[in-house]
Formats: C-alpha cells, sequence, structure tokens
C-alpha cells in the first residue's frame, strides 16, 4: 500500500495504492491522527482518494496533520506540513536526507532549510547570509562554537556523529527582507 500527494495551493489530494491483498470494502478508509487517537475521516468509506484543504477542520488549529488509509490492520501513514492557511504567511520547512532521528551515532544526513511565503518557495531568492543554523545541546559552549562556525551563513548542513553527543536539536533561523 503506497500514499501518493498531488499538492496545489487550496488542498492536498491523497492517493491510496493498494496491492496484492483483499479485504472488505468496509474495512478501507482514511483515518486523521487528533492529537490523542486514530479517528475515521468523515465520507472517506471505501474510497481511494482523499482531499485535504487548507482550511479543513482536520487541522484542528495546528500546522501539521497525521493522516493514513487503513484496510483492516495495515496501513500507510504520512504527515502534511501546511504552507498555506488562504493568506500570505512566512513559513520555514528543515527537510533531512535521512530522517530526523537517529541511533548509536549512525548520523550522515543533509539538513536544508526552505522558506516559504504564502505557499511559495522563495528559498533561491534569499542570500546565504540570511540563514542562521542553532544547534542546541546539554553542551552550550560547544553550542556556540558550532553555531558560529557551522550553523552561519548557509542554507543547509551536514550533520554526522560529531555533531550530536548524546542529544541534539538543530534549528534554522531566517532573516527574510520581503
Amino acid at each position: 500500500m503506497n500514499i501518493h500527494k498531488t499538492v496545489d495551493r487550496e488542498a492536498v489530494v491523497l492517493n491510496a495504492m493498494e496491492h496484492n491483498f483483499t479485504a472488505k470494502p468496509e474495512e478501507r478508509f482514511w483515518e486523521y491522527h487528533n492529537g490523542a487517537a486514530w479517528v475515521q475521516v468523515p465520507s472517506s468509506y471505501n474510497t481511494l482518494t482523499l482531499s485535504v484543504r487548507h482550511d479543513s477542520p482536520l487541522w484542528a488549529g495546528s500546522n501539521s496533520l497525521s493522516i493514513r488509509y487503513r484496510v483492516g490492520d495495515l496501513f500507510d501513514q504520512t504527515t502534511l506540513v501546511k504552507l498555506y492557511s488562504g493568506s500570505a504567511e512566512l513559513t520555514v520547512v528543515i527537510t533531512s536526507d535521512y530522517g530526523d532521528i537517529f541511533f548509536n551515532g549512525n548520523i550522515d544526513t543533509w539538513l536544508r532549510a526552505n522558506v516559504y511565503w504564502g505557499g511559495d518557495n522563495i528559498t533561491d531568492s534569499q542570500p546565504e547570509t540570511a540563514f542562521q543554523w542553532i544547534r542546541r545541546s546539554a553542551d552550550t559552549a560547544a553550542d556556540d562554537i558550532w553555531n558560529f562556525h557551522e550553523g552561519k551563513d548557509r542554507k543547509e548542513v551536514h550533520i554526522d556523529e560529531t555533531d550530536v553527543v548524546k542529544k541534539a536539536v538543530f534549528e534554522c533561523e531566517v532573516t527574510v527582507n520581503i
């Protein structure tokens, strides 16, 4: 089972694809996570396509939404991040080549900051000097050094096991002139 996304300014259309299994029609539906539990999306019974508008009540005031297509006990899940709410707003989204949780010092990824204004990606129009990466860990003195040398003036940073001892959180502040 796979979920494919098609995005425009007003909505995200999710399409589920089933592969080589059977289930009754009443066992096929979309669910969203309301912060406490998985809840069936109204009117999603036995349909492979779901459209989620930027003003849908499923968002419940949040900028992220976990949603899944379920067939019996099987499901495929995705998380949507809202970049457009019907008006121009500034959003920074950080992506990682290889996830955002790492174990046993096995870390090797690029973090990239993307800047959106009203849903339009304006990252390329911003200078490198507008980006400041910030590492937060238990070692604040080492964080200050990393922030100055590694995090300064870059739209993307490479993270490996030397950048994280036990735990670290990476953020990116962007100064935008619009």
